[in-house]
C-alpha cells in the first residue's frame, strides 16, 4: 500500500524463538525500538518508513539471560533506551538492572549502566525518557531498604547527574515521566508520590493505608496534572502556582470495578481510562473525561466480549492534544472485539481497528496520533505459546509521506497525494521554522521548512493512483548518519502546500 494510506505499514514477525513484548515509538513517529530474546537477546531499531518486508536497521546482540525487558524512545529526538534485569551471579538468584542508551546511528550502545542494587524480583526496575531525549530516569527498588532509588542521567554520560530515594515502602508498581522531564510520578501498593526532578524533592504524597493501588499512573507533559487510581476511585491532582498539588477531579468507579490504564494527554486536557470487573474480564468499559470542560465522563464505550479468555485492557494511549486514543487488549475468545482500536474522543465508532492472532503486550502512540506501534504475542495471553510481532500502523490519511529506509547513498520516495495529472514539487530542508510561515512564496497554507536551507526537487506528476512519487537521492551532501532532513511538498497547479511534513533521520 502507499505509505500515506491508513492501516498496517509493516510487521516484523517472530520465528517463535522470541516473544514480542516491548516497543518504543520515537523521533516524530519515524523510528521503532524493541528488545527481544531470551539467552541471545537483541535490541533492534526499525524505520517507520520501511515497507511490509521489514528488517531491522540494526540490531545489538547481547548473549545474556535477561528478564523484564523495557524500552523507551524520545518523542521528538533521536534517542532510545533499553532496560532489562539480568543475573548478577552464578547462583541465578540475584539480579541487577542494566540500562543502555542508543541513537539510531549507534549499532552498539552509546553507553550502558549497571545498577549496584541486587534484587530477587525481575520487575524491580523502570526507565523513563523525556520527549527531547535530554533527561533519563532509572528507578530500581532496593528490597533491603524498602526504598526506590532514582538515578537521573543526561544523554552524554552513564554517570548519574544525581541520585535520590523514595520511601515507596514496598516495590513500586508503575511510574511515568513528564514529557518535559520536570516531574515524575510513582505508585506502589502503599503510596502515590510526585517527585520534582528540578527541585529534587517530593512535591506530593498520598498514603493509601495499606490498600493496593489499581490501574497505574499518568502525568501531563509539563507535570501540572497527575492521574492515578485508588481503591474504588479515579483521581486527578493539579499543581497550583506555588507548586502545591490538590485534587481537581475525582470519579467513583462502578461497584466492584477496578481502574485500568488511566492516561492523560500531553496537554493535560483529556483523561482516558478503562474499568474492568475481576472475574468478568471478557468485557471492558472505557471512559473519556474532558478535564477542561466536563466534571463527569463524556464518551463511554462498552466493549463486550465472549468466551472464557481474559480480555484485559493492557494499554491505553492518548495523542498530545487529547483528540484520539488507542486501546490495546488481550482479546476475547470469540473474537468479538479487536485487540487494537483507535477512536476519536467525540465518537464511539472506531477510526481504525485490527484483529490480532494474539494479545497486545505493549503499545506506543505518536504525539500527533498518526502512528501506532504495537508489540503482540502470537497467541492469547491465557494460552501457552510465544512468538508474535512488532507492527507499525498509520492512523488516518496524510498528503505527504516517505517510503524507503533513509540511508546515505540510497534513495527514498516522497509520495504526495494529488489528483491524477496534478504536478508536485518536493521541498527539502535541514531545519524547521520555529513557527510555520503562512501563505509563503511557495503557496497557500503553512510552510514548516526553513527557507534558508530549502532545496526544491524537480517536479513530478500524479498517477492514476492519485500519488506523485519524487525520488530523493540521499547523497553525502545531505550529511552523514544521524543527520536530519525535513520534507514537504507543493501542489504546483493549485499553489497549495501539503498539510503534512516528514522528518528523515539518516541511519546506518
Amino acid at each position: 500500500m502507499s505509505s500515506a494510506q491508513q492501516g498496517l505499514v509493516w510487521s516484523m514477525t517472530s520465528d517463535d524463538s522470541w516473544v514480542a513484548e516491548t516497543v518504543g515509538l520515537g523521533n516524530e513517529g519515524t523510528q521503532v525500538l524493541t528488545e527481544f530474546g531470551f539467552y541471545v537477546n537483541r535490541v533492534a531499531l526499525l524505520s517507520g518508513h520501511s515497507s511490509a518486508e521489514v528488517a531491522p536497521v540494526w540490531s545489538d546482540q547481547i548473549v545474556e539471560h535477561n528478564f523484564e525487558r523495557q524500552v523507551a524512545s524520545s518523542t521528538s529526538d533521536d534517542a532510545h533506551l533499553s532496560l532489562h534485569q539480568q543475573y548478577a551471579d552464578s547462583n541465578f538468584y540475584h539480579q541487577r538492572a542494566v540500562l543502555r542508551h542508543y541513537a539510531s546511528s549507534s549499532t552498539v550502545p552509546l553507553w550502558s549502566f549497571e545498577s549496584d542494587i541486587l534484587t530477587s524480583a525481575g520487575d524491580s526496575s523502570w526507565v523513563g525518557l523525556s520527549g527531547d531525549g535530554q533527561t533519563i530516569v532509572l528507578l530500581v527498588y532496593d528490597q533491603f531498604q524498602g526504598r526506590t532509588r532514582i538515578s537521573v542521567f543526561s544523554p552524554e554520560s552513564n554517570v548519574p547527574v544525581y541520585e535520590d530515594a523514595l520511601d515507596t515502602l514496598v516495590r513500586f508498581e508503575s511510574a511515568e515521566l513528564a514529557t518535559d522531564g520536570s516531574t515524575l510520578v510513582v505508585s506502589s501498593p502503599r503510596k502515590v508520590l510526585v517527585y520534582d526532578l528540578l527541585g529534587r524533592n517530593v512535591a506530593f504524597e498520598l498514603l493509601t493505608l495499606g490498600q493496593p493501588q489499581h490501574g497505574g499512573v499518568s502525568i501531563a507533559a509539563d507535570g501540572s496534572r497527575v492521574a492515578f487510581g485508588t481503591p474504588g476511585a479515579m483521581t486527578v491532582v493539579e499543581r497550583d502556582d506555588l507548586g502545591a498539588f490538590s485534587t481537581s477531579f475525582s470519579f467513583d468507579l462502578p461497584p466492584a470495578f477496578r481502574l485500568r490504564c488511566p492516561t492523560l494527554s500531553e496537554d493535560g486536557s483529556t483523561l482516558v481510562a478503562g474499568f474492568q470487573k475481576p472475574g468478568q474480564l471478557q468485557d471492558a468499559r472505557i471512559v473519556v473525561v474532558d478535564l477542561e470542560q466536563q466534571p463527569a465522563p463524556g464518551l463511554e464505550l462498552l466493549l463486550e466480549g465472549g468466551g472464557n479468555h481474559q480480555n484485559l485492557i493492557e494499554d491505553i494511549q492518548v495523542d498530545a492534544l487529547g483528540e484520539r486514543f488507542a486501546i490495546g487488549l488481550w482479546g476475547d475468545e470469540e473474537e468479538l472485539i479487536p485487540e487494537v482500536s483507535v477512536y476519536s474522543v467525540e465518537s464511539d465508532v472506531p477510526l481504525f481497528a485490527a484483529h490480532l492472532p494474539g494479545s497486545v503486550n505493549a503499545m506506543d502512540f505518536s504525539s500527533d496520533g498518526q502512528w501506532l506501534a504495537v508489540a503482540s504475542k502470537g497467541v492469547h495471553a491465557n494460552v501457552w505459546g510465544g512468538g508474535g510481532s512488532v507492527s507499525l500502523y498509520r492512523i488516518g490519511l496524510v498528503d505527504v509521506a516517505v517510503s524507503g529506509i533513509p540511508r546515505t547513498g540510497e534513495a527514498v520516495g516522497v509520495e504526495h497525494q494529488l489528483r491524477e495529472g496534478k504536478s508536485s514539487q518536493v521541498l527539502v530542508s535541514t531545519s524547521l521554522l520555529e513557527a510555520p510561515l503562512i501563505d509563503s512564496e511557495f503557496g497557500a497554507g503553512a510552510l514548516y521548512l526553513d527557507p534558508e536551507t530549502l532545496v526544491e526537487l524537480p517536479p513530478s506528476v500524479a498517477s492514476a493512483e492519485y500519488v506523485a512519487v519524487t525520488p530523493l537521492e540521499l547523497d553525502p551532501s545531505w550529511g552523514g548518519v544521524g543527520s536530519t532532513l525535513y520534507v514537504q511538498a507543493v501542489n504546483l497547479d493549485d499553489g497549495v502546500l501539503s498539510r503534512d511534513w516528514v522528518k528523515l533521520t539518516l541511519v546506518p
